[in-house]
């Protein structure tokens, strides 16, 4: 995924991981459409995460903590 494609493919990975959030989200405004697409996308992500069976504890924190510190340098 390139940064010029980003908003395609992101628009993609919404489509095919959540058909009843990506319906409305597709009646909004470019520039809102992208942002709350990415916003949803992050969240899913953050969610598999927590949610995955067969990551142990440790590691789950780990990678929520990485995350967490990749959040907080793009604000």
């Amino acid at each position: 995924m390139t940064e010029k494609n980003f908003p395609k493919d992101a628009m993609r990975v919404l489509k095919e991981t959540s058909r009843t959030f990506y319906i409305p989200i597709t009646f909004l405004d470019k520039e809102i459409k992208h942002t709350v697409a990415s916003a949803y996308l992050v969240m899913r992500a953050i969610d598999e995460i927590e949610d995955h069976e067969e990551i142990d504890n440790d590691l789950k924190y780990d990678l929520l903590m990485q995350v967490s510190d990749l959040l907080k340098k793009t604000i």
